[in-house]
This record gives structure tokens, sequence and C-alpha cells, in this order.
């Protein structure tokens, strides 16, 4: 297995040659290539090898007390497919019925793989939909299409029934009894890669495409709720349109649902969390565990993660490959002085799920912007630095709200002791955070790694390391700047001791309790995914202490909580 992995790493560099430099060539292997891909298996990936050997014993059979889940599969990346799979095909063996639910190109114009302004280009999505047609071919697992259960006069009505509305009516608009109008928005934003939708033209269209289609997935969920009459659906995410959309009808039938994404723990970790989008916030196991001091063995584990965590190992995306770290360099090109006391900002970027509508004292993260750039401003013997997000500069369409540009154009002359350093620079964020005696975070994680460090930081939005004793919670934007100089003075309300003991628990609750281990996928950042197992017996109970309580989560609803 690690010989295959290694030649896909061999054929991943290639492909990335191709697309840099060969940007046309790139674009007509994109709109044909799939298609050669999912016909010839000379030319297949590794995963579609590994299903046709791995899936092809199909012996078992279902209990008759075993479950029926449905596994609501709209949004098909790579990734999320081998994972959806590999949980499907463990509970068909463990005697349980798994169906997939995908999408047959119906989404096209709001889907949530796709930003502004690009949009989903046709042969993107009909390179996604071949993918997937195939995937769930060779897994032998039943499986529904969307379009299936709509027909021209679907589109037709839903489109009709848009068209008739006023602009400014579109977040009150409910369709059979669900609030579409606000469950919508969350994929707007994220499409437009913005904080907030506006009431320009550009923002009402997009936000119009993604309420038809809202109207054909409600009509196809309600279908295939009443035809299939699932006792689980597993889905990824829930904060988007479909998926959100079935949350909702799902549970107005009294019907469980089980969400998961990456965990924070990358590369081979998923969070799990029942009857919710997944939020990152286990509420009920922290309480449990938050008055448990961690053991030696705890700490060694945790103290390696956060060593490797901030070389850019084990994360999602590494956003610092060749990141400086020299302190006296960064201070000499930034003008950082080190004899004021200094305070580190990280804002997300604004379009971040962790962030859409999870404002609690501000008007959103910019007004928090402001109102800490005018503390610094009055406040001269201070110094903050603002460390926009890298991903501003990595992520399509990220830098239609970058924060950089918004500062810039909101302060166009800013005083020395406020510094801001840019998406693009490669000075290490951590070197920023040792430097510091306070840290800001509207959503950022980085709260927690402050934490680790003992430095107070103060939280802005409803996050969910928010209120678990480590974190200065604002809850009034009026005593904001009250708090703020506080700390500053040295006078934070938590003493160094107990963010750093409570910080710690916390994060090795994130990362090694609330994250299952889930090493049968092996998937790099932007790479396709692969099985490392050869054998579905390897999927049974008993084999895999994470994919046990995986499935008895899904199937009874137990805690997702690896221990």
């Amino acid at each position: 297995m690690n010989s295959s992995i290694d030649n896909l790493k061999i054929v991943i560099k290639f492909k990335r040659k191709i697309r840099k430099n060969f940007p046309a060539l790139w674009g007509s292997i994109v709109k044909y290539g799939w298609e050669l891909r999912t016909r010839l298996p000379l030319l297949e990936p590794l995963i579609f090898k590994q299903l046709r050997k791995v899936f092809s014993d199909r012996k078992y059979s279902p209990d008759p007390e075993g479950k029926k889940v449905l596994f609501f599969q709209t949004r098909s990346n790579p990734p999320h497919l081998a994972w959806a799979g590999t949980l499907a095909k463990a509970l068909i063996v463990r005697g349980h019925q798994a169906m997939f639910l995908g999408c047959s190109r119906e989404l096209s114009e709001s889907c949530n793989n796709a930003n502004y302004p690009d949009g989903l280009s046709d042969s993107q999505c009909r390179s996604c939909y071949l993918y997937t047609r195939r995937f769930f071919e060779l897994s032998g697992i039943d499986t529904k299409w969307m379009g299936g259960y709509l027909s021209t006069p679907n589109f037709q009505c839903a489109e009709d029934l848009i068209n008739s509305m006023a602009k400014e009516a579109y977040e009150d608009f409910e369709y059979k009894s669900i609030p579409l109008g606000k469950i919508v928005r969350h994929s707007v934003a994220h499409y437009l890669r913005t904080g907030g939708i506006g009431s320009d033209d550009l923002s009402r269209d997009v936000y119009r495409k993604f309420l038809i289609n809202a109207i054909l997935v409600t009509d196809m969920c309600v279908k295939l709720l009443d035809e299939y009459d699932p006792d689980v659906i597993t889905m990824l995410g829930g904060y988007f349109m479909p998926e959100h959309i079935m949350m909702e009808l799902a549970h107005k039938k009294g019907k469980r649902v089980v969400t998961y994404e990456i965990a924070m723990l990358a590369q081979n970790a998923l969070m799990m969390q029942h009857d919710r989008a997944t939020d990152y916030d286990d509420r009920e196991n922290w309480l449990k565990y938050k008055n448990q001091s961690l053991n030696e063995e705890e700490n060694r584990i945790l103290d390696e993660y956060l060593l490797e965590r901030s070389q850019g190992g084990r994360s999602v995306v590494n956003y610092w490959p060749d990141k400086v770290e020299d302190k006296k360099l960064i201070c000499e090109t930034l003008g950082i002085d080190l004899s004021k006391r200094t305070a580190i900002l990280f804002p997300n970027i604004t379009w971040d799920s962790a962030l859409f509508e999870k404002d609690v004292a501000f008007n959103g993260m910019f007004d928090w912007l402001d109102r800490t750039i005018d503390f610094f401003i009055v406040h001269s013997d201070y110094q903050l630095i603002v460390r926009a997000h890298p991903a501003e500069v990595i992520l399509p369409g990220s830098l239609r709200e970058s924060v950089i540009l918004y500062i810039n154009k909101r302060y166009p002359v800013l005083p020395d002791n406020v510094i801001l350093v840019g998406p693009e620079s490669k000075f290490s964020s951590y070197v920023f955070m040792d430097m510091s005696q306070c840290g800001l975070s509207y959503a950022s994680t980085t709260a927690m790694e402050l934490g680790v460090r003992g430095i107070p930081t103060l939280v802005a939005g409803e996050v969910h390391f928010r209120r678990k004793d480590f974190t200065i919670d604002i809850d009034d934007a009026n005593k904001y700047w009250n708090v703020l100089e506080d700390v500053m003075s040295g006078n934070s309300p938590l003493s160094q001791e107990r963010i750093t003991e409570m910080a710690r628990r916390y994060a090795y609750f994130t990362f090694f309790r609330t994250s299952m281990p889930f090493s049968k996928v092996h998937c790099g950042a932007g790479d396709l995914p692969v099985f490392t197992y050869d054998d579905i017996s390897e999927l049974l109970p008993g084999k895999d202490r994470s994919l046990d309580i995986i499935c008895n989560g899904i199937t009874e609803g137990a805690p997702f909580i690896y221990e």
C-alpha cells in the first residue's frame, strides 16, 4: 500500500506541473479526461481499482434488526465519497442497510464546490458527476439520484415561483413550512466569498438561483424520505443548502441525523456529530473531561502534535511550507517594537463557515476589527499586529473581501503601533504569538494555540472554544475597550496557569477525543484519496476501534468520543 501511495504522489506532482505550465491543455484534460478514466481501466484512478477489489465481496446480508442509513451525498468531492463509502460498507458488514443519494448535475448553479466569479464550469460539474457515478457503481451500494425525483415541471414551477417574488423578500421565503430564505444564506455567502449578502444585483441573482434549487431539493427530499424511510441520515457538514434542507425535513419526521467533517486533527480523522451542522462543539462530553488533568502520556501526545502543527504538519492545508522564523528579521522588517506590550490579532477569512452569523457583541468581524484598531490608535503605548489569514491568497475568490485591503481602505494612514502582516507573508504566526501578551480572535482556532502558551485571548464570536474556561469571552461591545485595556495592562481576569491548564485539557479533548481517527482513507490536501485497506474484512467489528465507535454512533446514537 505504501508503494501505491508513493506512486500516487509522483502522478500528483506531474499533474500539478501541467496545470501550472499548460493551463489550456489542463482545461482539455479536465473536460474529456474523466470520460476516459471512467471507461478505461488502464486510466482509472487507484481508488477505482481498489473499489473493484475490496468491495467485490457482496455476501453480507442485512440483519432484520439492522438500521437503514441514507448517505446524503449531494456534494461529492472524492474525499467525501471515500469516507462515506467506507462507512457505508462498514455498516453493511455489520448487518445494516446503506444507500447513497447523489446529485446528477441538477445543482450546477448552486453548488458550494464553486465560488464567484468563476462559478462551476460545465466540465467541472460533468467530471464530478462522472467520478461520483463510477464510484457508486463500483461500490455496489444501492444508489438513488436527485434527478430521479424531479421532472421538467418541477424546474419550471420553482423558477416561476422565485421569479415572481420581490428580491427584497428572499430572506423571508418559506416553502412547505421550511424557511428556505434563511437556510440558503450560508450557501449564498460562501459562494460569493463574503461575510454577508448585499442588496446588489449580483448578490440577489445568486440568492435567486440558490432559492430555485432549494425548492427542487425540498421536493426531492420529501419524496426520498417517504420512499426509503431511513432510520438515520448521514451527511457532510450540514450548513450548506441541500444538507440543511434534508436535516430540517428529517427532524420534522423524527429522523436522526449524523453529520461529519474532516476533524481538526487532519489529515486522517473525522468529526462526527448528532443532529446539528458540524460545529466542533461537544459541550455535553466536555463536561465529563473539563475537570480531568492530562496524564503524562496525554501531555506527551499533545506536545508532539502541537509541535508538528506549528511546523505545518497534520493540517488540512499547510499554509506555510517555507515559513520564516527569524524573530530579529521579522521585527526589523515590520518595525515591531518589543518594548511595547503587544496584541496579536488573527482574523478569519470572511466567508468561513465557522464565522458566518456567529456574532455575539459585534455587527460582524469588520465591526470588531474597527473597534480594535481604534483602541490601539488611541492607546499608542500598546502595539497591535494583524496577521491576515494566508487562505486569502490560496483559496479561490478569498481576496474579494480581504482583511488587509479592507483595513487599508478604512484607515489610509495607520500609526506605527498598528502593524499589518499580509496573507502572502511567510513570517511564522507562531513567532508573533511568542512575542505577544494578548491574543485577539473572532473565530480563529489560533485562540487554542495562544491558550496553551498561557496568553490571555479575547474571543468575540460564537465558536466552539468559547466558554471553555481559557478564553476571555466578549459579550458586550460597549465593554470591549475596558476588557482590552485590562489585559493589555497586565490585569487579565484569568491567570497564566489557569489559561494554560484549561487550554491544554480542551486541546486534547478536541484533537484526540472528539476527533475520530480514520486511517482507512488516506487523502492529502488536493489529492485524490486512496484506501489503506485491501479487504472488506478489515471493516468488520473489532478490527478498528474508531470505526466501531463511529458505526455504533450512527446506528445507536452513542457518543462520538474516542477513548
